[in-house]
Formats: C-alpha cells, sequence, structure tokens
C-alpha cells in the first residue's frame, strides 16, 4: 500500500462508464453533444472591437434570404440543439429528474469540469457563468470569482481550477440565461491510500474486481480515469491512471452503473440476513454514478462498514511507447498555438 498526497494530479471528466441500462448511456451522450452543439455554435462567433460577442459578417445565423446553403446551416444548427435537447430528456432516465455527479480532486491537484448545457443558437450571445457553494445548498449558490488559478474556457466554457484547496469543496453549476446543467458535487481530499496494480497484461498486483454487498444493496468498485502521457518517448516510458473507490446502488432489477474495467466478483457476495432498508440509500438512487467511498454524502453506515473501509483506491502502472516529435512537428505545433 502507498499513500499519495498532493503528488497526483486526478482528471475528474476523463471517467468512462459502461451502465447496464440504455437511458444511463445518455448520460454519456449528452456531454458528447453538448460539447458539438457548443463548439459549432462557438465557431460562428467572435468578440468585437467593443468586447462584446455578436455575429461575425456572413455569419451563417444572418438573415439567409434566398441563400439556400445559408438556410441548410441554420437547419444544421437548430437539428443539433433538438438532438441536444432529446438526449437530455432521456439521460435524465425514467423519474425524469436531473442527475447530480460527484467527483474527486486531490488536493493540489487540477479540476476540469464540462458544462454540459444545449446551447439554443438563438442564445449564442449569452454568456456562461459558473456557480458555488461550499454548503451544498442550490439556494446558497454564488457567482464564482475567478483569478490566475481559476478560469473558464472560452473554447468549450469549462471550468478549470488549479492547486485546487480544501475551501474549494463543494456544489459547482454552469448556467447560461435560463438553463443550468447538472450540479457536480467536488470533494478535496487530502490524502486518499492507493495500492499499485498493474493492467492484464503485465505480471504483478492487477485491479480489484468489484464487489456486491447485498446486505447493504450496494456494489463497491474502482472508477478508472484516462491514461497519463507516457514518461518517455522514442523508447519504453511509464503511464499510469488511477481508479478511485465508489460505491453504487444495485437497483431493484439487480443492474447497477459498473464502471469499466471494474470487472464483477459475485462469489463475494454477502447472504446475511437484515437486509438494508432501501429508504435509507436514497442518496445513491439519486447519484446513478455512485459516490465516492470516502465522501460524506454516503450513508454513515456506508461509509463505516468494513468492505468500503478496507477497499484502497488503485493507480495502475504501465508501459508505453510513443515517438517523439521531429523539428517539424514542433514548429507547427508552435505555430498552432501562436495563432
Amino acid at each position: 500500500m502507498i499513500k499519495i498526497i498532493f503528488l497526483l494530479i486526478f482528471f475528474t471528466t476523463n471517467f468512462r462508464f459502461c451502465y447496464g441500462k440504455s437511458w444511463k448511456d445518455k448520460i454519456k451522450d449528452l456531454k458528447k453533444e453538448a460539447s458539438i452543439l457548443k463548439t459549432h455554435v462557438k465557431s460562428i462567433v467572435q468578440k468585437n472591437d467593443d468586447d462584446q460577442i455578436g455575429f461575425t459578417s456572413n455569419s451563417e445565423l444572418d438573415y439567409p434570404q434566398g441563400d439556400l446553403n445559408k438556410q441548410k446551416q441554420i437547419n444544421d444548427l437548430w437539428e443539433e440543439y433538438y438532438k441536444c435537447q432529446d438526449t437530455l430528456v432521456v439521460g435524465m432516465g425514467p423519474k425524469r429528474r436531473i442527475i447530480p455527479t460527484a467527483a474527486v480532486v486531490l488536493l493540489g491537484g487540477y479540476l476540469k469540469l464540462n458544462c454540459d448545457i444545449c446551447t439554443s443558437p438563438r442564445d449564442i450571445d449569452i454568456e456562461t457563468e459558473w456557480y458555488f457553494s461550499n454548503s451544498l445548498e442550490m439556494n446558497n449558490l454564488q457567482p464564482l470569482m475567478f483569478n490566475e488559478f481559476i478560469i473558464v474556457s472560452p473554447l468549450d466554457d469549462s471550468l478549470q481550477i488549479f492547486n485546487i484547496h480544501q475551501q474549494q469543496s463543494g456544489l459547482y453549476v454552469c448556467k447560461q440565461g435560463n438553463n443550468s446543467a447538472s450540479p457536480i458535487i467536488v470533494h478535496v481530499f487530502e490524502d486518499e491510500t492507493f495500492t499499485e496494480v498493474h493492467p492484464n497484461t503485465a505480471p504483478g498486483n492487477q485491479a480489484l474486481k468489484s464487489i456486491t454487498i447485498s446486505k447493504l444493496e450496494i456494489i463497491i468498485s474502482s472508477q478508472w480515469g484516462d491514461w497519463t502521457e507516457c514518461s518517455e518517448c522514442g523508447k519504453v516510458g511509464r503511464r499510469s491512471r488511477l481508479g478511485i473507490c465508489y460505491v453504487n446502488l444495485i437497483e431493484d432489477d439487480g443492474e447497477t452503473a459498473i464502471p469499466q474495467d471494474s470487472g464483477s466478483n459475485t462469489q463475494n457476495n454477502l447472504t446475511a440476513t437484515g437486509i438494508v432498508n432501501r429508504s435509507k440509500l436514497e442518496i445513491l438512487d439519486i447519484f446513478v454514478n455512485g459516490i465516492p467511498c470516502r465522501s460524506k454524502l454516503l450513508p454513515k453506515f456506508i461509509r463505516d462498514s468494513w468492505e468500503v473501509k478496507s477497499r484502497p483506491s488503485e493507480v495502475m502502472i504501465g508501459y508505453c511507447k510513443v515517438p517523439c516529435l521531429d523539428s517539424t512537428n514542433i514548429l507547427l505545433l508552435n505555430c498552432l498555438l501562436c495563432q
């Protein structure tokens, strides 16, 4: 077992999930559709001399008159918007409710939160705003104050926080006019216990399997982030990714949201009597993507259970080999960054 404090940077928005139900897949689809729509809409606006967002000359949103090509561009833009809205409705699930997300970042690390809003072409001149509440209450949301460590990307309106502090744990919501994205509750952990594991193709300790705790009606598993960049180029290097311990609710039909790579382990099912009252698990029913094992959002009897307390998070170490950029590619990259 190793303890990693401050040194690991955890990208909370890079998780890939594999859900048991099709409507849950739509949560991931919504992020994709919202990103496509936002990129398309932003490509047709610019900052003018007064630093106000407006339409560009010859914009596809100008009055098209008899221009059939421009009419098609307008129609396509609205079609993207309606598709994003349809995905949003399906992603709300059969109970038609906003699904919040619980995210984790280590103290001193980097946090990126996406703003998954379906932007109407009619509202492209309305700026996106981020709000924060350290009390986790929606009615206490305050506009987020920005500085050199807290910025909003002009490309996709994502919130990016560098060198994050404990005081920045809380509730984050992005808004655009009357539209709001799903709330995100961010946990900043000062330290987290990690065990080192390796891919299935490599020798050494393998990733922990998911465990079903029948008497608590939960599944404990690791939710994996993306791989870091390779430490070397032109020769064998190392890369890593984090698997944070999460708790998910077993659904009434026996299915649940299982992250990719977590596997399953039905051999570890507990058969003790005294099944927990599901009304005490309401918070897990709301957070369908799961809640971190060390989060105070979890009911105390779950957080203090031996199975949850003893489950570590994981850091997977793997080997990699990538080509080096030649001088031509480096010059091209520098030119692109300077534009």
